[in-house]
């Protein structure tokens, strides 16, 4: 991504990565204590508290990465509406990811808090899923790019000029303009 740090993207997705993994992780725990389902597995007590921890700074990162993204790509991109529904999709998600975490950590009413609850797994894997489908538009659309802007070096044959019907290459001459070889 241009202007920004060579280590920025694989960051970011090293970050969004983590995100995503821990809060699948805390979907089991969820299920099982917000919405009273039974479920065959979820995080021990210990390690529940060291994956909401990592949760929560991976959830920090990611706002701290969409304001730096907010900056250049962001606006380079609305500027030239370029991939402009994904893009459009994922920041709403972002927002209401956020919003229902709020509503996760500090709603004292059960019912508020199942809502919030529900709503912020559902968020959560559908931003996933939206991220994912931006950055694959993103780079089909870099790769279209740099097919399209591919120039042949010099003096390398095209496929359409490889060959005439007098059987000699386009970029050698014919025998006739060609120096003798051997003694004069």
């Amino acid at each position: 991504m241009k202007g920004y740090p060579r280590r920025f993207l694989p960051s970011l997705v090293a970050t969004f990565a983590a995100l995503a993994v821990s809060g699948l992780l805390l979907v089991p725990t969820a299920l099982d204590v917000r919405f009273g389902l039974d479920v065959a597995w979820r995080l021990p007590g210990e390690h529940r508290l060291w994956v909401a921890g990592l949760h929560s700074a991976m959830a920090l990162l990611i706002c701290g990465f969409a304001g730096a993204l907010w900056s250049v790509h962001m606006r380079v991109g609305w500027r030239s509406r370029r991939h402009l529904p994904s893009g459009l999709a994922t920041v709403g998600l972002l927002a209401g990811t956020v919003l229902t975490a709020l509503g996760v950590l500090y709603f004292g009413d059960e019912a508020w808090l199942v809502s919030a609850s529900a709503g912020h797994t559902l968020l959560g894997v559908v931003s996933v899923i939206c991220g994912a489908v931006h950055w694959t538009v993103a780079g089909f659309e870099r790769a279209r790019r740099a097919r399209r802007s591919y120039r042949r070096p010099r003096g390398e044959p095209s496929a359409a000029r490889s060959g005439t019907a007098a059987g000699w290459r386009d970029d050698r001459p014919p025998a006739a303009f060609a120096r003798p070889s051997g003694p004069p």
